[in-house]
């Protein structure tokens, strides 16, 4: 019995997953509010966060996997 119904359960399963599959061509459609994703992409950091943008990238050299670094701050 209980074989049975593990077997309805996953039959269930899967055909609710691929019912789920409404629109294999999504991925294709023309967007409607915007002319390009390009509208949205932010501009290149400022001169002014150059030092900020140093001290992560060194803050990141210098973590190890148990954050020895971070323990000392």
């Amino acid at each position: 019995m209980t074989k049975k119904l593990t077997s309805l359960l996953a039959l269930i399963l899967l055909a609710t997953t691929l019912q789920a599959q409404v629109e294999p061509n999504a991925g294709n459609w023309k967007t409607w509010f915007i002319s390009s994703g390009k509208d949205f992409r932010l501009p290149a950091p400022s001169s002014s966060n150059k030092n900020e943008i140093v001290e992560v990238l060194d803050i990141q050299k210098k973590l190890n996997s148990n954050a020895e670094y971070m323990s000392k701050l």
